[in-house]
């Protein structure tokens, strides 16, 4: 399930971002080389949360999957030039439908100012039903 809601982010991201460099990243993002003249969104797992399981006939939990997109911008002047693609980020990542339930927006906020490139985390969960059989 990481892999298919990862992908699930990747492909609406690249189709909506043509010009940002758009990649599942989960080692150090500050090892990723930003070479990009527009800009990157870096999709990271971040882990899941189960709840408590059901026991009645099969067995029953929910999943909170937790996912980062940190969104680089590059050669801002000023915080208000990325703005609208920040914007229209959290609209796309606010609603993505994987099995049934939808992507929600949990955080947004900046990160980090370096060499006028300027970085946001955005924070996206879903509540996914997860059902084992009792044999």
């Amino acid at each position: 399930m990481i892999e298919r809601i990862e992908q699930s982010i990747c492909e609406i991201l690249k189709t909506k971002f043509p010009k940002f460099d758009i990649r599942v990243y989960h080692s150090d993002f500050k090892k990723y080389n930003f070479t990009n003249s527009t800009g990157c969104m870096l999709i990271c797992y971040k882990g899941v949360q189960y709840s408590e399981q059901k026991t009645i006939g099969d067995i029953y939990q929910e999943g909170l999957y937790t996912y980062t997109i940190k969104a680089g911008f590059k050669s801002c002047n000023e915080m208000s030039d990325c703005y609208s693609d920040l914007e229209e980020l959290k609209l796309i990542v606010d609603g993505i439908k994987i099995n049934s339930r939808y992507t929600y927006l949990s955080e947004c906020k900046f990160e980090e100012e370096y060499c006028n490139d300027l970085w946001w985390n955005i924070t996206v969960k879903i509540k996914l039903p997860i059902f084992k059989e009792i044999k």
